[in-house]
C-alpha cells in the first residue's frame, strides 16, 4: 500500500494523486472504525462488570 505522498511522487498529477489519498484514506478509516468499535465495546464490558 502506497502512501498519498508516494503515490504524488509517482504520479504526479493532482487528481491520480487525491484518488490514491482518497483510497488510503477509506483504508484506515475502515481500520479506525473496527478499532474504535472495540474499544467502545471494551468500555463497555468494564462499565457492566463496575456495575454488576
Amino acid at each position: 500500500m502506497m502512501s498519498p505522498e508516494e503515490w504524488a511522487a509517482k504520479f504526479g498529477d493532482e487528481l491520480q494523486a487525491d484518488a490514491g489519498y482518497y483510497c488510503w484514506n477509506k483504508q484506515h478509516e475502515e481500520k479506525l472504525a473496527l478499532y474504535f468499535r472495540q474499544a467502545m465495546e471494551e468500555r463497555e464490558e468494564v462499565r457492566d462488570v463496575r456495575q454488576g
